[in-house]
């Protein structure tokens, strides 16, 4: 089954870019969301997810965050009222701005801090129906983040050879809700 991209210049990449292995898990999750309330989180722009997230995410409230200046610019074109981008001082400062969120659809977590990933991971497991991370294997140096300490449902994707590299890289999707663990994605089916 053939994966219609979204139109305005996206392209299917998560086949041969590292960068772009979580598309087809990040679109299943914004797609399959699609008739739930609450907003969608981008935290850390990029040219894999931002216009995925911002065309597929509906009619809902679309939050991209990042502490860089030049990556928010490349993006903020996008904006609409219900497409928002913040240039955030740091990471942490997601923690405040979302205090009051308790119904999120989806969280995309891929910034390039890990601290502040772990933090993310531990932060919206109650506030976001589903949680995707970007090399989920960790970071180079970093422990690894246990990611069923804080989701009832953890499922890791890792797309099929040839990976773009080695580790593939992995993507994951949490919940304490929805039974990701029964989800099937066969990337072959995003072109």
């Amino acid at each position: 089954m053939t994966r219609s991209p979204p139109t305005h210049g996206f392209e299917w990449k998560h086949r041969e870019d590292p960068y772009a292995t979580h598309q087809p898990v990040l679109y299943e999750a914004i797609r399959r969301t699609e008739g739930l309330p609450g907003a969608v989180v981008e935290l850390g722009c990029g040219y894999n997810s931002t216009k995925l997230i911002h065309e597929t995410a509906g009619k809902r409230v679309v939050y991209s965050l990042d502490h860089d200046r030049e990556w928010v610019s490349r993006f903020e074109h996008m904006a609409t009222p219900n497409r928002r981008f913040h240039l955030i001082t740091s990471w942490y400062e997601i923690l405040n701005y979302f205090a009051s969120e308790t119904d999120l659809s989806v969280v995309f977590i891929d910034q390039g801090d890990w601290d502040s990933r772990e933090q993310c991971v531990e932060f919206f497991k109650n506030r976001a129906e589903l949680v995707v991370i970007h090399d989920s294997d960790g970071m180079k140096g970093q422990p690894w983040i246990n990611f069923s300490d804080h989701y009832k449902f953890v499922k890791t994707f890792v797309p099929p050879d040839p990976r773009p590299y080695e580790t593939g890289p992995p993507t994951s999707i949490m919940s304490n809700n929805t039974d990701v663990t029964v989800w099937e994605i066969n990337y072959a089916d995003y072109k």
